[in-house]
């Protein structure tokens, strides 16, 4: 008998001490703080306030990009490096929603007529194209090279940035649609005439 209670009282301490510890693994657990910080605080509404609406970021390493409009319909482009917010563009003409890759910064803006693509490279601002045809609201873009699709005077077609010039990767009948980049290689979706097909460059 006094064996079959020694058991008994070491079982309930072993459950015990189970539970207790139990429980501060998960209050550790539980305990640890995340930290977020505000980029878009007081110090950058007082820096611009017309920046009331901060919204579609995107983020590549420490830098974050973000487009930004006020109750008055001025339009933003900002850009957060990790401690310092640089205005890319401020103005009545409406901007797309921008990408990001690394420093470069992609954005559409009308231009008064149509849709352009901008770049900024870490230094200036840079209009990529200027023509009488709708450029697509967002581009994407990978290091220095950027796609978009855009109007050529018949179709939607893809249109490719390498750092320097500009080219036409598509020119056909059929529209091409949500072009992807890495690196050099390009890939989008298209009909064949029958149905969505995805090609590759």
């Amino acid at each position: 008998m006094t064996v079959t209670r020694t058991c008994l009282h070491l079982n309930a301490f072993c459950h015990l001490i189970i539970i207790l510890f139990s429980a501060v693994c998960c209050s550790n657990i539980f305990a640890v703080e995340v930290t977020q910080k505000k980029i878009t605080d007081d110090s950058f509404r007082n820096l611009y306030p017309d920046a009331l609406n901060n919204v579609y970021p995107e983020v590549s390493g420490n830098n974050v990009t973000w487009r930004a409009y006020s109750n008055s319909a001025l339009w933003g482009i900002y850009l957060y490096d990790g401690s310092t917010i640089t205005q890319l563009y401020s103005g009545i003409y409406d901007v797309g929603i921008p990408r990001i890759s690394g420093e470069n910064v992609v954005w559409a803006q009308w231009d008064g007529n149509d849709y352009e693509q901008y770049l900024f490279d870490g230094s200036n601002v840079t209009q990529l194209t200027n023509n009488l045809h709708d450029e697509s609201y967002y581009a994407a873009i990978s290091g220095d090279n950027i796609v978009w699709t855009g109007y050529d005077g018949n179709n939607i077609e893809v249109f490719f940035y390498d750092g320097s010039d500009v080219s036409q990767l598509t020119s056909n009948l059929i529209e091409e649609l949500d072009p992807q980049i890495s690196g050099d290689n390009v890939v989008w979706y298209g009909s064949d005439g029958n149905d969505h097909e995805i090609y590759h460059f």
